[in-house]
């Protein structure tokens, strides 16, 4: 069996050597059922996978997976390898996901240093919540959560973006982006933490999506 189609574990993996990047028949059934072309496309950067930071996030979760990593350790690993948190500006506020913080820190802070640092850890973290999905089926409520809250960011710092540069030609394409990873995301089962081992728990026959 080759690695893009191992499944032992419930593990959906692409071939790290094949370079077709992530395709539906290398992803869990209930993702591939949901996700809609473009999460496929290496070249579209409004695409989780299709941008150089969500590119690089999903090649690591696959990593972490191979490597024995359980669902639950997933957002602590991902939180804690990303870039430095000590850029000026950047306060753990703004992770709230509240609208009123959002917009607050965009209304001081976009267009510097640090919103171009948060342009990239949104983008990290919304490309691992959207791979753990891909690669079990399921998602880890603090995964959820977490990619949710990042979605939240990331329509702070697109309301930002269309102020600052009316003149954006991509605007569309990037909203197009944004909320078809939120409907992916709202519709993914969520594992049910009070379950035995690192598998998706009960909540996954309850969404009806099944699994391999």
């Amino acid at each position: 069996m080759t690695t893009a189609n191992r499944r032992s574990e419930a593990l959906w993996l692409d071939d790290p050597e094949g370079g077709d990047g992530p395709t539906p028949e290398t992803s869990h059934p209930a993702f591939a059922r949901v996700a809609p072309p473009q999460f496929y496309d290496k070249g579209d950067e409004f695409a989780p996978f299709g941008n150089d930071a969500g590119s690089d996030m999903l090649g690591s979760v696959q990593d972490w997976y191979r490597a024995g990593m359980t669902d639950d350790e997933l957002p602590h690993i991902v939180i804690s390898s990303l870039g430095d948190w000590d850029t000026e500006g950047i306060t753990d506020g703004l992770w709230s996901g509240e609208s009123d913080v959002v917009d607050d820190w965009f209304a001081a802070w976009g267009g510097s240093d640090a919103a171009h640092h948060v342009y990239h850890e949104t983008n990290r973290i919304i490309a691992a919540a959207i791979a753990q999905f891909k690669v079990r089926g399921a998602l880890d409520p603090i995964m959820l959560r977490t990619g949710l809250y990042a979605l939240a960011v990331k329509r702070g710092e697109l309301d930002d973006a269309e102020v600052r540069y009316p003149r954006w030609t991509h605007a569309a394409d990037a909203w197009a982006g944004l909320e078809a990873a939120r409907r992916v995301l709202i519709v993914a089962p969520v594992r049910d933490p009070r379950s035995e081992g690192s598998g998706p728990g009960p909540a996954e026959a309850q969404t009806g999506t099944g699994s391999s």
